[in-house]
């Protein structure tokens, strides 16, 4: 169970392995609703996700990760003209 021991600091209770977990979790569900529905767009929302455990966590690989983590979505929603073939 999640428990937060501070109410005034939202994440003090999330340790960075829970933080990344959530994320890695909610990145595996959104990729499988963009399989599903191949609708490629969500991409973008995918990337967004990226976004919080670079304003979160401060280790560089992990900064580093999610950078390319968001590079990567943004490529494959925008710049995927050459594999329609996924998305029919």
């Amino acid at each position: 169970m999640l428990i937060l021991t501070d109410v005034n600091n939202d994440f003090n209770g999330l340790t960075d392995m829970n933080i990344l977990t959530i994320v890695l979790v909610l990145f595996l569900v959104l990729n499988t609703i963009i399989f599903i529905t191949k609708f490629k767009w969500l991409h973008v929302a995918s990337s967004i996700l990226w976004i919080v455990p670079l304003t979160i966590i401060d280790n560089i690989y992990i900064r580093s990760f999610c950078v390319i983590m968001i590079l990567v979505s943004f490529v494959l929603a925008f710049f995927n003209n050459t594999k329609e073939e996924y998305y029919e």
